[in-house]
């Protein structure tokens, strides 16, 4: 009786967590406003990549736009690098631009990683390579966002590419 008691007890548990994680967005399954992608950079670009991984998810809004779109490049704080790229597809940012208020931007969503720090040379050469493969991104609508580790890699990349 113990066994059955606890068996329904975990099933509970596992349904209402998978749907508090749904309600909070938490879930990129339930997120209808963007396509994600994960990129893998091609290894003649990555190759001289220091701590930044080669795998980054870029997110398309569902929202078809004629016109180019912006990308919104989200840094992480320290300790984010360590997680799957598949993690990142509950960044704030993403949950923030999925608000339906927010979908009248149709902006991408850039999220790469990073062990330690970000150098900025190998974040200019994953973007040139981003850039060149979607060729409806705004080039003079490009915005750096970070946190922790992330602002201060959004400000040495920015001192470098202003």
């Amino acid at each position: 009786m113990k066994k059955k008691f606890l068996l329904c007890l975990l099933i509970a548990t596992l349904l209402s967590e998978n749907s508090f994680a749904q309600r909070k967005g938490l879930s990129h399954k339930g997120n209808n406003s963007f396509k994600m992608e994960i990129i893998d950079i091609p290894e003649n670009i990555s190759s001289s990549f220091g701590t930044l991984k080669k795998q980054v998810l870029l997110c398309h809004p569902q929202i078809k736009n004629l016109q180019k779109q912006p990308l919104i490049i989200s840094l992480h704080g320290s300790g984010g690098g360590a997680k799957p790229i598949e993690s990142r597809m509950r960044a704030s940012i993403i949950k923030e631009m999925s608000k339906p208020e927010n979908h009248k931007y149709g902006s991408k969503i850039l999220v790469p990683q990073s062990d330690k720090v970000w150098e900025p040379q190998s974040l200019s050469k994953m973007l040139n390579y981003i850039i060149s493969k979607n060729k409806d991104i705004d080039v003079n609508r490009i915005y750096c966002v970070g946190y922790s580790m992330g602002g201060k890699g959004t400000w040495e990349w920015a001192m470098l590419e202003p």
